[in-house]
């Protein structure tokens, strides 16, 4: 788990701080996009007959897990952003 820096998030260099949001949202749209695209994956194996699926549940179950643990990793950032006396 991040904690948060003694300096608080306004001291940071404005531009840094621009950065490290652009950043965050970048991260923020790519876990988006991957959930879209597992909505679609896991669509398209419901609707296979049995004998095509080649996936296992085991690798769903640990990209859902990466994807999981990569959304908390971004609000955790997030979180590092707002002033102690906001969070």
């Amino acid at each position: 788990m991040l904690t948060r820096s003694t300096k608080a998030a306004g001291e940071e260099s404005p531009t840094k701080m621009a950065l490290v949001r652009s950043k965050i949202e970048e991260a923020e749209q790519q876990l988006t996009i991957a959930e879209e695209e597992f909505s679609r994956v896991i669509r398209a194996l419901r609707a296979a007959p049995r004998a095509e699926k080649t996936v296992t549940n085991t690798l769903i179950d640990a990209a859902l897990g990466n994807l999981s643990a990569a959304k908390t990793r971004v609000i955790e950032l997030k979180l590092l952003l707002v002033p102690d006396d906001e969070g």
